[in-house]
């Protein structure tokens, strides 16, 4: 279901103009604005409002800074995120956003940007928004978020974790094929774990499914099977046990 808090709303709104502002021009994902150009000091005042919003922000949703914010890791911030077992769709889908322009923001400091921390936040972020969307959220833009954050994340930098979130995110999405696809880089990125009880999960879930939500899956039943063998043969490749 939507976002129902009117102020939640608006908070996002505001994050979504700050993330168009860090995207425009020498904003985008060139180099990093010239501090001494002639609309340097203009984009260094938007930048520290931005980043003025975001430590607010943190304390009003997070109840902590930004400092903190940097060192908690994606579990540690669901943790928080989490009562009685579940995640707050909603909280985790602003504090998605809230990342997302911090992330951007740091990155585009002309006084001491710090990629390695804005890919960071970027994984935090994609873990965000992927389980507000696991919780159904209901908001229209989150497969272009998780796919926007996503393109930003180099796969050998997301854990287990993470790609089993976006294999679960593209089956709760009816998309077979890419949840096909995203067991594979699963297992070629990070080949431990659970992966291989997943991935069989799946092959039998599919075996259930009609031949429609198959064809509109982009996964015909014709290639459902070919693919559970070619997963158990990648299975064996990578040294993980058959089943038994």
């Amino acid at each position: 279901m939507p976002i129902r808090d009117e102020l939640v709303a608006r908070t996002i709104e505001r994050l979504r103009s700050a993330l168009e502002r860090l995207a425009v021009g020498e904003w985008s994902h060139g180099p990093t604005p010239d501090a001494h150009g002639p609309d340097a000091d203009e984009r260094l005042h938007d930048l520290r409002e931005i980043r003025r919003e975001v430590e607010r922000l943190y304390g009003t949703y997070v109840g902590s800074g930004s400092a903190l914010v940097h060192r908690l890791g994606s579990e540690d911030l669901l943790g928080v995120l989490r009562s009685a077992g579940t995640v707050d769709g909603e909280r985790a889908y602003l504090l998605a956003a809230l990342i997302e322009v911090d992330a951007a923001a740091i990155e585009r400091d002309p006084h001491g940007a710090d990629p390695e921390l804005a890919e960071a936040l970027r994984i935090r972020a994609l873990d965000l928004v992927l389980e507000a969307g696991l919780a159904d959220v209901g908001e229209t833009d989150v497969d272009d978020r998780v796919e926007r954050l996503s393109a930003r994340v180099p796969p050998y930098r997301r854990a287990e974790a993470t790609w089993a979130r976006l294999h679960a995110f593209a089956v709760a999405r009816g998309a077979y094929a890419r949840a096909e696809d995203t067991l594979f880089a699963w297992l070629a990125h990070a080949p431990d774990g659970s992966v291989a009880p997943a991935g069989r999960a799946y092959y039998a879930h599919l075996l259930t499914l009609s031949d429609e939500a198959l064809e509109v899956g982009n996964l015909p039943r014709s290639e459902v099977e070919e693919g559970r063998g070619a997963f158990e043969e990648a299975l064996t490749e990578a040294g993980v046990a058959s089943a038994s």
